[in-house]
C-alpha cells in the first residue's frame, strides 16, 4: 500500500467520519439532479512537499534581496531569543492562516460560523479549516 492509499485508509475522527457521510449524501443528491463528480485533490503528503518546494526558493530570493540591500547587517547578531520568537511566529501565523479561513468561508456556508470546524492531522502534524 502507498502513502496515498494509506492516507485515503486512514482512520477518521468521529467528526470527520459524520463530515463524510454529509458530503456522500450531498454528493448523491446532486448525482440524482444530473450533475457529475470528478475528483481534483492530491495527498496531504504531495500538499506539504509542494509546500516546501515554493517556499525554500521563495525565501532564497527574499534573502538574496535582503543580503544584496543590507549585506549582513542584522544577521550578524542575530541571538537565541530572536530565533525562538521567530520559531513560535511560525506557530502563531499557521493559526492566523487557519483562523482566516474559517472566516471567509463562515461568511459564504448556509449556516455561516456553525458551519466551520478546525482540526489537526496528527500523522502529518496538518492543521486543517474546513466547513
Amino acid at each position: 500500500m502507498n502513502n496515498d492509499e494509506k492516507e485515503l485508509n486512514r482512520k477518521l475522527s468521529e467528526k470527520e467520519e459524520i463530515r463524510l457521510q454529509q458530503f456522500n449524501k450531498m454528493l448523491e443528491e446532486y448525482r440524482n439532479k444530473g450533475y457529475k463528480d470528478s475528483l481534483h485533490t492530491i495527498s496531504i503528503k504531495k500538499a506539504n512537499i509542494v509546500g516546501l518546494i515554493i517556499t525554500v526558493p521563495v525565501f532564497v530570493v527574499f534573502y538574496a534581496l535582503y543580503y544584496l540591500i543590507n549585506g549582513l547587517e542584522g544577521f550578524d547578531n542575530f541571538s537565541l531569543p530572536q530565533l525562538f520568537v521567530a520559531f513560535i511566529s511560525i506557530f502563531v501565523l499557521i493559526v492566523v492562516h487557519e483562523l482566516l479561513h474559517g472566516l471567509t468561508w463562515g461568511l459564504f456556508c448556509q449556516n455561516k460560523y456553525r458551519s466551520i470546524e478546525f482540526g489537526l492531522i496528527k500523522e502529518y502534524m496538518t492543521p486543517y479549516c474546513c466547513c
